[in-house]
């Protein structure tokens, strides 16, 4: 039930760094880190489409550094530790022979050491895990 006056709101204008921000779909914050995984929408979602990241953030000088660590149909966070994240990860091929999508479904260890002075890493490292 409405209790009070309306607000009547206007679309934002069109700005490049608004556009990107709407086209993300999905953001998971790491405990005890400066650190997120997020995905944006994009390519073709019935195969991947998935556009997934880890953003570390520098400074408010620096913004954020991202990794990009794949085209996934979907992740999941299993755990999380110091500057560590274990994800399971969809993905899909297509498969010619067949003529229809493959999924794979595996498990990484996302890890990073943070730079000097607490700066973005030089790089991240994707791991196969069991």
């Amino acid at each position: 039930t409405a209790n009070g006056p309306s607000e009547t709101l206007a679309a934002e204008a069109v700005e490049e760094n608004i556009q990107w921000a709407a086209s993300v779909v999905k953001v998971d914050d790491i405990p005890d880190t400066d650190a997120k995984l997020f995905g944006t929408a994009g390519g073709d979602p019935a195969i991947n489409g998935l556009y997934t990241y880890l953003a570390v953030f520098q400074s408010p000088a620096d913004g954020w550094a991202v990794y990009k660590l794949g085209d996934f149909n979907e992740y999941t966070v299993l755990s999380t530790g110091p500057n560590r994240v274990d994800l399971e990860i969809s993905q899909s091929s297509w498969n010619q022979q067949t003529d229809s999508a493959d999924t794979q479904v595996r498990k990484v260890i996302v890890q990073w050491t943070p730079g000097e002075d607490g700066g973005a890493p030089a790089s991240v490292t994707v791991t196969p895990a069991g």
